[in-house]
Parts: structure tokens; sequence; C-alpha cells
């Protein structure tokens, strides 16, 4: 379905003035098109320049992807890497307290906003301080990379951890649900961030760079990468209520490698040490969408908040291992998971990792009943 031509619908009869405390947003779908719109409340300083607590957006921004340069933890080398930010300029009119987006460009950054906000107040519930002030969020920057091919310069909703920012980039490819208006996928974005603060204590290139040197320390990375994967599909589903939450945006066998209803099984050869690789390039989904399932999975025998609040647990109990010794195995996030689940919950957690992580049960078998 296209969503240009609903603008209007979007709009209707409009009048009133003041501070809106809602706004109106793209909020639901499914896989075969329907949408729905809804009024939220929302933390939005400035609707024009799209700033609140959570995030503030940004356009007209050049952005240098480029490993040779020395990022800085905490968005510390952010000039490095991002020139030229000029807040945005959306357009809206106001109908009583709600803000309403007049085109669909506007419509998207407000959306992409109170999405990101629904992600920050799901983790503060779980006790996760997401941002001592707004993250930056870029929006349709213009990329400079430096090994073509090697970054999607479109189609593509990230984390950028080396300007502890996010990037959403034009959707020119899939004609579907904007990555901007799929709250699934901005959540799954938001759980990156929160990785990065939580399991690597925000300090992931200090990190790096300590470990450079330390034998083992690659296969120690793509492990972690795909674990974190796993982690943010897992909360991308839980804060969009929905385990296909890619569907509405992406081809079907792009999604249906990723939906955590599935049953999937950790491949022994991954924890063998392989590594799933298509093209010379490591693909972290793979094994992170084991991760998700599993997650997914001891979710429904227990409940989400349940398994969210452990699963932030692990990451905060990992992080001195990752941080002093940079080894990491397939099972050890689950296993730390399981260690923080109510008593009555561990059974069923392990249930479920029994079958899914059968090649990893060596390194999860002592943390269950």
């Amino acid at each position: 379905m296209p969503f240009k031509p609903l603008l209007g619908l979007l709009v209707g009869t409009v009048a009133g003035c003041g501070n809106p405390s809602l706004v109106r947003i793209l909020v639901q779908m499914d896989t075969v098109g329907h949408i729905e719109v809804l009024d939220v409340s929302t933390n939005i300083d400035d609707f024009t320049e799209v700033r609140g607590a959570v995030a503030q957006l940004w356009s007209d921004v050049e952005i240098e992807i480029d490993a040779t340069i020395t990022a800085v933890d905490r968005g510390g080398s952010r000039e490095s890497f991002v020139s030229h930010p000029r807040a945005v300029s959306a357009n809206w009119v106001v109908d009583g307290d709600v803000a309403i987006a007049t085109d669909f460009e506007s419509l998207s950054m407000l959306t992409a906003y109170a999405h990101l906000e629904a992600a920050a107040m799901f983790f503060n519930a779980l006790h996760v301080a997401t941002t001592s002030e707004p993250t930056p969020v870029y929006f349709h920057p213009t990329l400079a990379v430096a090994v073509p091919d090697s970054y999607p310069t479109s189609d593509n909703a990230t984390y950028f951890p080396e300007a502890d920012g996010f990037i959403i980039l034009p959707m020119l490819t899939y004609r579907e649900v904007p990555f901007a208006m799929n709250r699934g996928v901005l959540a799954h974005e938001m759980a990156h961030r929160i990785f990065y603060y939580e399991f690597f204590a925000g300090e992931l290139f200090a990190t790096l760079e300590q470990h450079r040197m330390t034998p083992g320390s690659k296969s120690n990375w793509q492990r972690i990468r795909a674990t974190d994967e796993g982690v943010a599909d897992f909360f991308g589903a839980a804060i969009a209520h929905d385990p296909q939450f890619l569907s509405p945006s992406v081809p079907d066998d792009v999604a249906n490698a990723r939906r955590l209803d599935r049953t999937r099984i950790l491949d022994p050869a991954w924890v063998a040490g392989d590594e799933p690789t298509a093209n010379g390039e490591y693909l972290p989904y793979l094994p992170g969408a084991v991760v998700a399932a599993a997650l997914w999975q001891i979710a429904q025998l227990t409940d989400v908040e349940t398994v969210s609040l452990a699963l932030i647990a692990a990451q905060r109990d990992l992080a001195a291992q990752i941080r002093d010794t940079f080894t990491y195995r397939f099972g050890e996030l689950e296993a730390a998971v399981v260690e923080n689940l109510p008593a009555n919950h561990r059974t069923a957690a392990c249930t479920v990792l029994s079958q899914s992580h059968t090649a990893a049960w060596a390194y999860l078998a002592s943390s269950c009943p």
C-alpha cells in the first residue's frame, strides 16, 4: 500500500493553536500492508526541529564511514565522523492539542521520534537510563564510505556508535513501510545503544583497542556481534509486540530469516569456531536469529518483562569479563539470563535452550536447575 496518498487522510480539517501534547504518527503495521495512525503523547519540545528529551533529528549531514579514523567512546569522536549537521525543519499544523505533519517526510520524522521515545520508555521501565541528553538522529544523511560496498547508503537504519547516534537512510529499494516508521526497527536500533552502554559499559572502542592483539579477539568480536543482533531483534519484537516486525519493511526472504516465532538451532560449527559468511562477509544475523528466537520462546513461556529484566542484568554481569579479557562464547549471555531469571522460571528457560543451544550446552548446563 502506498503511503503518500494517505497524507490527506492524516491531516483532514485542522484549526487551533498552542503547544500540542500529542503527535499523529504511523503506529501499527501488518504483513499485508495495512497501517493505522494514532495520536500519542510525546515529550517533543520542538516539533519543527523534532527535538525532545530522547532525541534530536538532524539533516544535511555528511557522515564519514572510515574504520581508519580513531573512535572515542560515548560520542567523544562525533565531530570526526559527522559534518555540517543542521536541525531538521518539519512541517506541521495543530488540531486541538495534536501535532499533525503536512508532508510525508515530516510524518517520517515525527513518527521516528515517537518510536524512539517508545523504546526509551520501555528501557526506562527496566531501570535503564537511555540518555542524559538528546541522542542525535541523522535523518537521510550523505555517507562517505571509505571502502565501496562496505556500508549501505540507502534502505537502512542503524545505531552508529562512533558518533553515539542513529542514522536513518532513505528507502530507495524497499518500497513498503520505511524503517523510520517501523517501531520494531527503531526499537532494535535503540537496543544496540543499550547493549553498547550495558554489555560494553560504554567502552567499546577502548576495549577493542586494548585487546587488538589478544589471541582469538576477532572470533570473540564476531560472536559478540551476533549476540548483539539477537538481543536487538528480541527487544525490537518485544517493543513492537510483533515477532515479525521486519515483515512490513523488507522482502519475505529477508524478514523470514529473522522472524522470532520459529524454532532455530545453533550450528555446532559456529560454536567450534567456524563463522557463517557470504562473499567473504561475516553474517552475524544467522547465529543472532537463534539467540532472538530462543529468548522470544522463553518470553512466551514466562513473560516479556521478566526476560527483558534478566537480559539487561545479564549484559551487566558480563561487562567486566568483556572489558578485562574480551573472551566470549555462544551461550554465555543466555546462561547469564537464566541465572538472572526468578527461580520458578529457570526450568522453562533451560528446556528451550537445551533444544536451541544443544551445541553450546557445555556453557549453559551449570546455570540450569
